[in-house]
C-alpha cells in the first residue's frame, strides 16, 4: 500500500462575519468603522496529505465573490478625549457597501496520534486521533461603500459639539464614501482531534490562538480625499474548524463545515496621506492610534476526492 494518502476538495462557502476599523487617541477610541461581511459568498479549493508517523499537511484557498453586502456604519467620538470628556457619539454615517474582492486561505501542519481506544470505543467501531499543529491564516479583502446618509451634531457656540441624536436630520451622500482593504496574517499554535465512525463518518475539529496578528489597513475617505495607511500587529486571535464528512463511495466524499475566527489588535500606527493618489505621506500618528478586527463564522459544502485512509 502506499504510504502517503490524501485528498483534494471544493466548496462553497457562505460568510456571516464583521470588520471593524479603530482609530485611538490615548488609550481610547475616537472612531469606529463596522465593515459589513453578511452576506458573503465565496469559494474553496481544499487539498490534505497524510504521511506516515501521523504527520499531516493541510492546505486552503478560497476566493470571495465580488457582491453587494450589508451597510457600512461609521461612528466619531470626537469628544471622548476633550476636557471635561464627552463620551457620546459626534458624527454618524451609513453607507451601502459592495465587497470588491478577497483572498482568504489557511496552511496547517500537525501530528496525528491514535489515542487509546476503550472496550466500549471498539465495541462501536469509534477510533480518535488527537495532536498538535501550527498554521499560517491570511485574509485580504476589500469593501467599498457608496450613497447611505451622514447624521452630524451641532456644533455650539462654546466650539463643542451638541448632544449627538438619531432623530439629527439626514444629510444625503451621493457617489463614493469610504473604500477599505484589510489584510491579516497570523502564525497560531493549535491542537486538533479527528474521529472515525461507523457507516464511513468522521467528524474533525481543531482550535488556534495566536498573540501575533500581523495587520495592514487601507481607509480612503473619497469625500475628503485623504488615504490613511495603518500598520499593526500584536493582538488576539483565534480561530478553528469543525468538519463533518461521509465517504459515500470509496473515492469520494460529501462534507459540511464551519470556520469560526476572530482577531483584533489594537497596537498600529496611522500614516496620512493629503490626496488619495499621494505618494508622500504628510503626517504620522503616534504608536497605539490604529486598530482592526475581524470575526464571524464560515459555513461550508462541498466534495472530496480521497485516496487512501
Amino acid at each position: 500500500m502506499f504510504p502517503v494518502s490524501g485528498f483534494a476538495a471544493f466548496s462553497v462557502n457562505a460568510m456571516a462575519a464583521e470588520s471593524a476599523e479603530y482609530v485611538y487617541q490615548l488609550g481610547t477610541v475616537l472612531s469606529k468603522l463596522r465593515w459589513p461581511l453578511n452576506p458573503a459568498v465565496s469559494y474553496s479549493v481544499h487539498a490534505g496529505l497524510y504521511f506516515p508517523k501521523g504527520i499531516f499537511f493541510d492546505g486552503t484557498l478560497s476566493f470571495v465573490q465580488p457582491m453587494r453586502t450589508g451597510t457600512m456604519i461609521d461612528r466619531d467620538f470626537e469628544e471622548a478625549t476633550a476636557v471635561p470628556p464627552r463620551p457620546g457619539v459626534t458624527k454618524f454615517s451609513e453607507h451601502n457597501c459592495d465587497i470588491i474582492d478577497g483572498i482568504r486561505g489557511i496552511a496547517k501542519l500537525g501530528l496525528q496520534l491514535p489515542m487509546p481506544r476503550t472496550a466500549a470505543l471498539r465495541k462501536n467501531g469509534i477510533s480518535v486521533l488527537l495532536g498538535p499543529m501550527i498554521s499560517f491564516y491570511y485574509s485580504s479583502v476589500s469593501w467599498h461603500s457608496y450613497g447611505g446618509y451622514l447624521q452630524y451634531a451641532r456644533i455650539g457656540k462654546d466650539g463643542r459639539y451638541e448632544q449627538w441624536s438619531k432623530h439629527l436630520p439626514k444629510i444625503p451622500v451621493t457617489g463614493s464614501a469610504v473604500s477599505y482593504r484589510q489584510q491579516l496574517l497570523i502564525p497560531a499554535i493549535g491542537i486538533g482531534v479527528e474521529a472515525s465512525f461507523p457507516h464511513q463518518l468522521q467528524l474533525f475539529s481543531d482550535l488556534h490562538v495566536s498573540s501575533d496578528v500581523m495587520a495592514s489597513g487601507e481607509d480612503i475617505h473619497h469625500a475628503r480625499n485623504i488615504r490613511f495607511i495603518d500598520i499593526m500587529g500584536g493582538g488576539f486571535a483565534l480561530h478553528g474548524t469543525t468538519r463533518l464528512s461521509w465517504r459515500c463511495l470509496p473515492y469520494f466524499a460529501l462534507f459540511a463545515s464551519v470556520f469560526y475566527e476572530y482577531s483584533v489588535t489594537t497596537e498600529g500606527i496611522s500614516i496620512s496621506y493629503a490626496g488619495i493618489k499621494a505618494s508622500k505621506p504628510s503626517r504620522y500618528s503616534p504608536p497605539d492610534a490604529a486598530g482592526t478586527s475581524l470575526g464571524g463564522c464560515t459555513f461550508s459544502l462541498g466534495f472530496a476526492f480521497v485516496l487512501g485512509r
